[in-house]
């Protein structure tokens, strides 16, 4: 916390009413926590969409998962809540290709990360 006056207030600092809280330094920032979201775009061999879904379902950090008609048959959308700012993108691809892309009849899929929520 620091005053925001020109000259220090010489009170206690609890009553002073014009503190403000201080910036977090840079390694109190790069400790911080965040959140990473990603929508994966998975298209899928023959007519095992629901088959799929449910597998996708039940993978780590999965929170939704729908069927859709278009150029892919399902989406899901991933959510990674608090996590070190040290994670990175390359960890997220490691869970798409290595959980879902290994789902038998998956042909292909394409990620797409969150870079700003307007709803919850």
């Amino acid at each position: 916390m620091g005053c925001i006056l020109p000259s220090p207030c010489r009170g206690p600092k609890e009553r002073c009413l014009l503190r403000r809280p201080r910036l977090p330094s840079p390694g109190e920032q790069r400790r911080s926590l965040m959140a990473v979201a990603a929508y994966v775009l998975v298209r899928c061999r023959g007519a095992t969409e629901g088959k799929i879904a449910e597998i996708i379902r039940r993978q780590p950090h999965v929170r939704r998962v729908d069927t859709v008609f278009g150029d892919y048959d399902i989406i899901a959308y991933l959510e990674f809540e608090e996590l070190p700012s040290s994670f990175s993108v390359a960890e997220l691809h490691n869970i798409v290709t290595e959980e879902i892309r290994k789902v038998e009849g998956v042909s292909s899929t394409s990620t797409h990360i969150v870079t700003k929520k307007f709803t919850d």
